[in-house]
């Protein structure tokens, strides 16, 4: 009987847990939502909304509201940095803040969800100096704060008797009063920042300019247009004290024969400069007849390291929230910029370094007067003024009379609305976007490998229209969401360009497209499972015919749901583990606009490169179709220790068919479809995070690693992309797309050098394959602390793989001005490793730079100025302090003692530490700015490190 009445029991028991598990899990959330302010009504953006211990959460948006769905009996965090975390308990009723009985309903959300700054009240005040207290704030402080005076005089004040007083609380407490204007707030926010040049090449400060003659290291001056820097020590000449205009302090002589006043080193970096960015913006939030409306105005001014290098910037928006919810938004800015073209830089680079360091560019001004004197740049009969006049430039002489100017006027408008209904909403944009960028460059006559003046002018003209909208709606007790984001967008492009005088044809081209992506998407209750199918839809005027795809995508919550059969409580070590699909497949059409300096680079050699000029315009296929890329993509995410470590790694796979890149057609640079690309990858980002109290630390490391393969070419291969003629960037089957062609020495079978009966290695015509500048794996690491009101953080970048080549370093070598020649051009009696043309091991003696014969005998000149490219292709492998900051936010006291809302300064470092083995610039690995030329360096703009502090101030 016992035993009977036993496993009625535990049936009845184990029935009553099913039906209350059933019961919680139908009601186990609740969708809770609300609008966070401060003390003056103001909306906290970016404030955390977090449920207590798990990673699920929320932030308010630029209105301050959130939406979370949250589990019943859940506890919510609010926290924002200078203010007091609170939690709430979520209630069937409401949220009951914690520590107190008081239960807010969810209807109330936009009163009963803020934040404010407690205020001291006495304990006798009463109605009559709350009176006061209104009066004397009424024009400073917003509603909300002074509804919350309200609430807390009437603890210590309850007893209101005159209908005086009863009025003037309703004032400030009927729910259906709207005022005119409510007083925001104002944020003013001011950056200085210096630059200075980081990492540059090593150049020698020994050897004089000259070259062997008859047996001995000979001095030739700049009036003999000698261009090498091969010549005898600087300890071994002197003045002889008669000025020129090439040197006031006179001409250089042997030691002994001359004043006796030792020859000088220039130092040819001189030219540098300390460059500085000032900024100062101004943003003003304000509520005018109910609408809210937010106008920013910023000023950028920025002068660069080298002469000229300067950039002004204006910049003004509006954005404006109507009651009805339509949202307005207007952005102008005006850009003026000098000196910000790579290639007008590279020349300036190239002339900068290549001096010699016995010969002054300055002229014995100081850098600021010689960057606007024309005694640096000519002689009093006006002729140019250069170590090697029409070899060498004088970097003055670009700086005073060559021209960049970039002028760049961009408008930006749109008009949203969001219209809901019980089940659905549609959000609905009419955007546009106006930009007219006009370049104008000038090369004199006098710049070394120029005939004549060379000018260009580039106007280009970007008349753009978007019309979006996104329709959503639930179905079936909101298990399913139908959605169809669709876009309609209008381009119309037009350029025209002008080179030395003459009119050219410019691009005149006009795209109409349509994309809509729609998708059923399921969602359990729960959120354990979701599932999303759909299609990409694309058509346009410029495509011959319309693209349909499936598009699939989902997600599974496996712990969560094994933890509802088995009554598993996995949450205690995992609170979340997520593994998700997508698959996609679209259409990408090529940009109708083409950055000017990538024309005619191709058809020059490394030689001749100060020959080079920007003559031709781009030119598009007739038959050119989109790219049409296909993409899976498997990734897990998953979070422990309370949300504290998050962890979230993914794979994938894309197939890129119809690629489009430039490729060299009739001396033309023309955009085709070139053939199809084959990348796989995988990513994985790890964070963790310590909340305790006032002290804050997150930190998050990422790594990544890809790998693409050009699978074919419709084209015959291999296709250079750009660079130089004889050493630049190549597509090739089987290859990773954009490696490094160029020049390498003769090899045996087995890979021996083969070498001349000189007794050097022989140098190759045909180009080969020498590097490929993709990096193996980017690693960084971010970490931020706060404690106190201070927050500091680092960024660390770091590249491991990839080639460069260094073509800097081989026109350095060339010239006998890189520390490099300078250390080893007394090596004497070399013998390289190879074999010589009959297969003989190789044993003849060599000297470097031998004294004895022609200068065109050296082991870095007789391969030319470009030298063997494999001999100068590097690891580019780095590691970088990429920013390091500290950032105060001043104490409350101290804020209501200024009368301001907010008060902070920021410190801050970047590029302040460079790891690497790599001898070149680290600033830009593309040539001259130019597309596809990533991984080639000569006289590239150099790294900047750069100190700024920053003042936020907040009215």
């Amino acid at each position: 009987m016992n035993k009977i009445l036993n496993k009625r029991l535990n049936l009845s028991l184990l029935l009553i847990f099913i039906v209350n598990g059933l019961l919680l899990a139908q009601n186990n959330e609740i969708l809770v939502s609300g609008t966070m302010t401060d003390s003056e009504g103001e909306p906290i953006v970016g404030l955390t909304v977090l449920i207590e211990g798990t990673d699920k959460g929320t932030v308010t948006d630029i209105y301050g509201n959130y939406t979370i769905k949250a589990p019943l009996n859940s506890t919510l965090v609010f926290s924002f940095i200078g203010m007091k975390t609170q939690r709430a308990i979520v209630t069937r009723m409401g949220l009951n803040p914690v520590g107190t009985r008081q239960v807010i309903p969810y209807n109330n959300n936009e009163e009963s969800t803020r934040f404010t700054h407690e205020k001291q009240v006495k304990t006798k005040q009463d109605s009559i100096n709350f009176a006061k207290r209104m009066k004397k704030y009424r024009q400073y402080v917003s509603d909300s704060s002074v509804l919350n005076s309200y609430q807390r005089t009437q603890i210590v004040a309850p007893d209101v008797s005159t209908s005086k007083d009863i009025r003037k609380i309703q004032r400030y407490t009927d729910p259906n009063r709207q005022r005119d204007f409510m007083l925001g707030k104002i944020i003013v926010e001011n950056d200085f920042s210096i630059l200075t040049p980081g990492r540059t090449p090593q150049l020698q400060s020994t050897y004089s300019q000259g070259r062997p003659s008859f047996g001995e290291l000979t001095y030739q001056g700049p009036e003999t247009g000698e261009m090498f820097s091969w010549g005898p020590a600087l300890r071994n000449l002197e003045f002889d004290g008669i000025s020129t205009s090439n040197d006031k302090n006179g001409s250089l002589v042997l030691r002994g024969t001359g004043n006796g006043k030792a020859a000088k080193f220039y130092d040819p970096k001189h030219l540098f400069k300390n460059g500085f960015v000032r900024s100062t913006g101004i943003t003003s939030y304000q509520t005018i007849f109910g609408v809210q409306t937010n106008v920013s105005y910023q000023n950028q001014h920025s002068s660069g390291i080298l002469p000229n290098e300067e950039m002004t910037q204006n910049n003004l928006r509006f954005n404006v929230k109507l009651n009805n919810g339509i949202k307005i938004n207007l952005n102008y800015a005006h850009t003026e910029e000098q000196f910000k073209n790579r290639l007008l830089q590279s020349r300036m680079l190239a002339a900068t370094y290549l001096t010699p360091v016995s010969f002054d560019n300055a002229n014995g001004l100081s850098t600021k007067k010689a960057r606007s004197n024309i005694e640096s740049i000519y002689h009093p009969d006006e002729s140019i003024r250069s170590a090697s006049p029409g070899n060498l430039d004088n970097p003055y002489l670009i700086a005073q009379e060559a021209r960049d100017d970039n002028n760049l006027e961009t408008l930006t408008y749109s008009i949203a609305y969001h219209p809901c209904w019980n089940t659905g909403s549609v959000d609905v944009s009419l955007s546009g976007e106006l930009w007219q960028n006009t370049q104008q460059m000038f090369f004199p006559e006098a710049m070394a490998g120029l005939n004549s003046d060379h000018s260009s002018k580039r106007d280009d003209k970007f008349n753009n229209y978007f019309i979006r909208a996104i329709l959503s709606n639930r179905l079936y007790d909101y298990k399913l969401q139908f959605k169809m984001p669709m876009n309609a967008e209008f381009y119309s492009y037009k350029q025209s360009l002008n080179f030395n005088g003459i009119s050219q044809k410019g691009l005149n081209r006009n795209r109409q497209s349509f994309t809509a992506n729609p998708y059923v998407q399921f969602n359990d209750d729960y959120s354990y499972i979701f599932i999303r199918a759909g299609a990409n839809m694309y058509a346009s005027s410029t495509s011959d015919k319309t693209y349909l795809w499936p598009s699939v995508g989902a997600f599974i919550k496996p712990f969560d749901i094994l933890d509802d059969i088995f009554y598993w409580d996995t949450n205690y070590v995992m609170q979340e583990f997520k593994i998700r699909y997508n698959f996609g497949k679209q259409a990408s059409e090529y940009s109708l606009y083409t950055k000017p300096g990538i024309s005619n680079s191709l058809f020059y050699d490394v030689e001749d490169y100060n020959h080079y000029f920007e003559e031709k315009g781009m030119g598009y296929a007739e038959d050119i179709n989109p790219e049409i890329i296909t993409r899976h993509e498997l990734g897990i995410e998953a979070s422990f220790l309370n949300g504290n470590i998050y962890s979230e790694a993914s794979f994938f796979t894309s197939n890129q068919k119809n690629s489009i890149y430039p490729i060299v057609e009739n001396q033309q640079l023309v955009y085709k479809n070139v053939g199809e690309i084959n990348t796989r990858g995988w990513e994985e980002s790890l964070t963790a995070r310590i909340f305790n109290g006032n002290f804050r630390w997150k930190t998050n490391l990422s790594l990544a690693q890809t790998k693409s393969e050009v699978h074919k070419l419709t084209e015959a291969g291999p296709i250079a992309l750009a660079g130089f003629n004889n050493v630049h960037t190549t597509l090739i089957e089987g290859k990773a797309p954009g490696v490094i062609s160029g020049s390498t020495f003769q090899r045996t079978a087995n890979g021996q050098k083969i070498i001349s009966d000189e007794g050097f290695p022989i140098k190759e015509d045909v180009l080969s394959v020498i590097g490929n500048p993709n990096p193996d794996w980017l690693i960084g690491l971010n970490s931020e602390f706060y404690t106190q009101g201070v927050e500091w953080g680092f960024t660390i970048d770091c590249v491991l793989g990839g080639d460069v080549w260094n073509g800097t370093q081989a026109a350095l070598d060339f010239y006998g001005v890189s520390e490099y020649t300078a250390k080893h051009r007394n090596t004497n009696d070399y013998i390289f490793n190879g074999v010589r043309q009959d297969g003989s091991v190789n044993n003849q003696l060599v000297d470097f730079a031998p004294k004895e014969g022609s200068v065109y005998d050296n082991k870095w000149v007789r391969y030319g100025p470009g030298g063997v490219a494999e001999d100068y292709i590097e690891d580019a492998s780095r590691l970088v302090l990429k920013e390091l900051f500290v950032s105060y936010s001043f104490k409350d006291r101290v804020i209501r003692h200024l009368r301001l809302q907010n008060l902070s300064v920021t410190l801050a470092a970047h590029n302040l530490v460079t790891i690497s083995g790599y001898n070149g610039n680290l600033g830009s690995n593309t040539l001259w700015g130019h597309s596809n030329t990533y991984g080639l360096d000569y006289f590239n703009s150099p790294q900047l490190r750069r100190f700024s502090v920053s003042l936020k101030i907040t009215l």
